[in-house]
C-alpha cells in the first residue's frame, strides 16, 4: 500500500494512462485505469476526503469512469451511475463555491459548470439512445441542462430546454403544477438577461 502524496501521485499517473489509452481508443483500457486511480484515492480518503480538489479529482475519475463505458457500448446504465456521481460531487463543490464570491471562486464556478455540463449531456444522450429511464428522469436531466446553460449565460441553449421541459410538464402534470411554475420562473429570468421582455 502507498501512503499520502505518493498515492495521489500514482493515481494521477494512472488516470493520465487511462488518458493515453482514451486518446486510442482503447477504452477496455482506459477503464481499467481509471477504476485503479479511483480506487488508490479512496484508499487514502481518510487524510483528504473534505478538501475540494480531493473530491474534484474524485468527480473527474467518476466521470472519466462513465465516458469509458459509453464507448464500451452495452454500460450505458453503469455510464449514468458513474456520471450521476460525478455530478454530486461537483454539484456540491459548485455550491460551495457561490459561497465564496471571490473572483477566482466565481472561475472555478464557471469550470465546474462547464463539467457539469459534459455530465449532464452524456447523461441525457445516454437516456436518449438506450431508453433507459421514464421520461421523467429524463427529462429532469434536461431541466438541470437548461440551469447550466443559463449559469453559463447560454441563454438561447437554456431556453430551448426549458421550454422542452415545460410541455413535458403540462402534458404530464397540467397548468397548475410547481414544476410549470418553477419553469416558467426560469424562462422569465432568461427573458429578463436576454432582455426580451
Amino acid at each position: 500500500k502507498v501512503y499520502g502524496a505518493l498515492s495521489t501521485d500514482a493515481a494521477r499517473l494512472v488516470n493520465e494512462m487511462g488518458h493515453s489509452y482514451v486518446q486510442d481508443q482503447k477504452y477496455e483500457k482506459a477503464l481499467q485505469c481509471f477504476q485503479k486511480a479511483l480506487e488508490v484515492l479512496q484508499s487514502n480518503e481518510t487524510n483528504q476526503s473534505s478538501t475540494v480538489s480531493f473530491r474534484e479529482n474524485i468527480a473527474l475519475l467518476h466521470q472519466d469512469i462513465g465516458y469509458a463505458l459509453s464507448q464500451l457500448g452495452g454500460h450505458s446504465i453503469d455510464a449514468i451511475e458513474q456520471y450521476k456521481a460525478a455530478v454530486l460531487l461537483f454539484e456540491e463543490i459548485r455550491d460551495e463555491s457561490i459561497d465564496n464570491e471571490l473572483e477566482q471562486e466565481q472561475n472555478a464556478q464557471k469550470d465546474l459548470d462547464e463539467r457539469l455540463l459534459f455530465c449532464y449531456e452524456e447523461m441525457h444522450t445516454l437516456m436518449q439512445n438506450e431508453a433507459l429511464t421514464d421520461e421523467s428522469d429524463l427529462f429532469e436531466v434536461q431541466h438541470r441542462l437548461g440551469n447550466i446553460h443559463a449559469n453559463l449565460k447560454d441563454y438561447d441553449n437554456a431556453m430551448l430546454c426549458y421550454l422542452d421541459v415545460l410541455d413535458f410538464q403540462r402534458r404530464t402534470n397540467g397548468d397548475e403544477d410547481i414544476n410549470v411554475a418553477d419553469l416558467l420562473f426560469n424562462l422569465g429570468n432568461i427573458y429578463i438577461e436576454k432582455e426580451e421582455l
